[in-house]
C-alpha cells in the first residue's frame, strides 16, 4: 500500500486523474472527483487506482507533474528529476526522463 508521495502522506488516497500524457491530479476527497468532472471536463475514464501511480509516472512524457486537484500541493514539479514513493514495506525512487 502506498503511504507517501515525496513528503506527503497519502495513506487515505486511493485514486488519481491522468490525462494520458503528463498531468496527474491526486484525488483527496469526493468533491475533487465532482469538481474535475463537472468543472474541468475530465471523465471517469481518466480516473485511476493509486496502485497504478508508479507505472503511470514511468510511462508519462518528460513533462510529468503531480498536483492535488485543489492545486495546493505539488507532489512532483516539472523541475524535479526524481520522486520517492514510500510503501508499507519499501521505498521506490523514480528517475524522471527530462
Amino acid at each position: 500500500m502506498l503511504k507517501k508521495i515525496g513528503k506527503y502522506n497519502v495513506k487515505s488516497i486511493d485514486k488519481f486523474f491522468y490525462d494520458g500524457c503528463h498531468k496527474i491530479y491526486i484525488i483527496e476527497d469526493f468533491n475533487d472527483i465532482e469538481d474535475m468532472i463537472n468543472n474541468c471536463e475530465w471523465s471517469m475514464d481518466d480516473l485511476h487506482s493509486i496502485d497504478e501511480l508508479e507505472e503511470t509516472i514511468l510511462n508519462s512524457c518528460p513533462l510529468v507533474f503531480i498536483n492535488n486537484v485543489k492545486l495546493t500541493k505539488q507532489y512532483l514539479t516539472q523541475e524535479q528529476n526524481t520522486i520517492t514513493l514510500t510503501y508499507d514495506d519499501h521505498k521506490t525512487k523514480i528517475n524522471i526522463r527530462r
